[in-house]
C-alpha cells in the first residue's frame, strides 16, 4: 500500500512545508522524508493526528472519494440535501472499518519490527540465512472484478519468510499478489501480497482465491442449501458473485497480508 504520495499531497493541500507538516505530526522530518518516499509506514499515532486533521481516511488507504471529510451541510445553504443520520452512521460505520483494518496491518507491522530488533547478528537483513518456509511468488487475482490471471503451475519468484508463525506444518502456501480493492474492509488492498494455503475447500465467511472461468479472484466465500455460493466484495459496496458450486474452483484460502518486512 502507497502511503507516501497521499501523505505529500495532504501535506501541500496545507500549505506547509516537511519541518511544519512533521511538527504537526509529533515526528522527525526525517521519520516524515521516509513516509512521504514510501520508505516507512505511518504508526497509529500519526495516522490518530492525520484523523484529527480531518483528512478522510477512507481516501487515505484507497485514493476514493475527497481528502478531507465531506461538509455537512447546515439549514442557511439553500437548496442542499442535508444526509439523515442513517447515512451519517454507516459512512462513520465505514471509516471505522478501513481505520480498524489499517491499525491492524500496522500493529502487525510494529510487531515485526520488535522481531526483526531481537534477532541475533546472524539473521540480520543483511545475511540470507533465515529460518522461514520459501514460498513461490505465484501471478495475480483480481479483488474487483476478476481478471484472466490463472494461477500458474510454475512461480518465477520465491520468497523466504522470516518468520513462521502462520506456516502450518505439512501443508502448502503460496504467494499471491491481488490486483483491485473490493476486499478494503478486510485490510486487503490493491497491490497486497497475500500468503495463501493451498486447499480446495472453505468454511463459510472465509477469504479465498477462485477460478472462474479462468479468471482468478479473491473473495469472502458463502455456500447456501441447493449448491448456490456467493462471492462477497468487501468494501462497503454489498456486490457480490453468484455462481453453482461447480463454477467455483478454490484455489486456497488467505492466511493473511504479507508486508514487505516479512519476506526476503
Amino acid at each position: 500500500m502507497i502511503f507516501g504520495s497521499r501523505f505529500k499531497e495532504i501535506r501541500l493541500s496545507l500549505s506547509l512545508n516537511q519541518r511544519e507538516f512533521a511538527e504537526k505530526l509529533g515526528i522527525t522530518q526525517g521519520n516524515l522524508s521516509k513516509i512521504e518516499g514510501d520508505k516507512q509506514e505511518p504508526s497509529f499515532q500519526i495516522l490518530d493526528k492525520i484523523f484529527v486533521l480531518g483528512i478522510n481516511l477512507h481516501w487515505l488507504l484507497t485514493g476514493e472519494g475527497s481528502m478531507f471529510f465531506e461538509k455537512i451541510p447546515v439549514e442557511s445553504e439553500p437548496n442542499v440535501e442535508t444526509p439523515n443520520l442513517e447515512t451519517v452512521l454507516n459512512q462513520v460505520k465505514k471509516q471505522e472499518k478501513q481505520f480498524e483494518a489499517l491499525s491492524a496491518r500496522i500493529a502487525k507491522l510494529e510487531s515485526k519490527q520488535k522481531h526483526d530488533a531481537d534477532l541475533p547478528d546472524s539473521c540480520s537483513e543483511t545475511t540470507p540465512e533465515y529460518g522461514g518456509t520459501v514460498i513461490p511468488v505465484l501471478g495475480a487475482a483480481a479483488a474487483g472484478v476478476p481478471i484472466s490471471a490463472a494461477i500458474e503451475s510454475h512461480a518465477a519468484e520465491r520468497i523466504r519468510l522470516k518468520c513462521d508463525a502462520d506456516i502450518k506444518s505439512g501443508r502448502d502456501y503460496y504467494a499471491l499478489e491481488v490486483q483491485g480493492d473490493s476486499m478494503t474492509d478486510e485490510g486487503i488492498f490493491n497491490g497486497s501480497l497475500a500468503l495463501v494455503e493451498a486447499v480446495d475447500c472453505l468454511e463459510n465467511g472465509q477469504i479465498g482465491v477462485f477460478n472462474l472461468d479462468g479468471a482468478a479472484t479473491v473473495k469472502k466465500y458463502h455456500l447456501h442449501s441447493g449448491g448456490q455460493v456467493t462471492l462477497d466484495y468487501c468494501n462497503g459496496t454489498g456486490a457480490k458473485i453468484v455462481v453453482n458450486r461447480e463454477q467455483c474452483i478454490i484455489q486456497g484460502r488467505v492466511v493473511c497480508v504479507l508486508e514487505k518486512s516479512d519476506w526476503v
